[in-house]
C-alpha cells in the first residue's frame, strides 16, 4: 500500500468494515475498495439498463457508411 489517508467513519461503519474484512480474510482497505467497485458496477448497470435516448436510438438505426 502506498500513501495512506484517514477517513472519519462512524464506529458502527468501522466495525462493519473490520468484521467483513475478517470474514473475507483480507484487509479493511481491500474490503473498502471492493465496496467502491461494487457501487460503480451497480451504477453502470443502471445506466446500461436505462432506455436509449432518442439520439442514441437514431445512431443505432443509421445506415453504415
Amino acid at each position: 500500500m502506498g500513501t495512506t489517508r484517514m477517513l472519519r467513519l462512524s464506529e458502527q461503519t468501522c466495525l462493519g468494515f473490520e468484521r467483513e474484512a475478517e470474514r473475507r480474510g483480507v484487509t479493511v482497505d481491500v474490503t473498502a475498495a471492493a465496496g467502491l467497485r461494487l457501487l460503480r458496477q451497480q451504477e453502470m448497470g443502471r445506466e446500461l439498463a436505462a432506455p436509449l435516448r432518442d439520439d442514441e436510438q437514431a445512431w443505432l438505426e443509421a445506415a453504415p457508411g
